[in-house]
């Protein structure tokens, strides 16, 4: 269960992640944007992994998927712990508890499924939020407010439950019992964050 800790590219992941973000910091971006510099990047190389990992399921590729988001929740996770008293902070430290104990299971499909559903769904809301923070113009923002809010919707709201769907593989009884016990908070999230966008759409 705790095989993704073992994992040196989990620990080379959140120190390029937290790294990542003092360098943007050093470089004159300001705190916001730094943030998102790492969460985009993270967003990126594990759509790709998780991809990957769909494809061509084996050991290796899944803990190699596994470990690039792990250090990346856990570098964020810092962040999150220092700011807890900022809005949204406790939630998104509850959302990264949740997805870390859901990338401590053995290697299927399910997680694959998740991690690539949310981080591919992710990268427009981050260059959407990257605009803002910079002031793009408009014009350029609510367009990509549509990316953002259209993705989000059918990323996670619409195919997150075909998760139930995948094989399990030689995953035990329990295992598949902790797995949906995670989904169900993952997926009240997703909902609560999808009401947000539609009301940033809509104004």
């Amino acid at each position: 269960m705790f095989q993704v800790f073992a994992q040196v590219w989990t620990y080379l992941g959140c120190g390029f992640f937290y790294n990542l973000f003092l360098f943007s910091k050093n470089f004159g971006l300001s705190d916001a944007v730094s943030k998102t510099v790492p969460s985009l990047t993270h967003s990126v190389v594990s759509t790709i992994t998780s991809l990957y990992a769909l494809i061509n399921m084996n050991e290796y590729n899944y803990y190699l998927m596994c470990s690039g988001a792990l250090g990346y929740f856990l570098s964020d996770s810092f962040h999150s712990i220092i700011e807890i008293n900022k809005p949204g902070r406790k939630v998104l430290l509850a959302h990264h508890a949740i997805s870390i104990l859901g990338l401590m299971t053995p290697p299927n499909y399910r997680i694959a499924f998740i991690l690539f559903l949310s981080e591919a769904s992710n990268i427009p809301g981050q260059i959407t939020y990257l605009f803002i923070k910079t002031n793009k113009p408009r014009l350029l923002i609510m367009e990509w407010k549509k990316y953002q809010y259209w993705t989000f919707l059918i990323g996670r709201i619409i195919l997150w439950p075909f998760y139930f769907l995948l094989p399990t593989g030689e995953l035990s009884y329990l295992t598949i019992c902790f797995l949906n016990t995670l989904f169900l908070p993952l997926y009240c999230m997703s909902c609560f964050w999808m009401g947000k966008l539609y009301i940033g759409y809509h104004k």
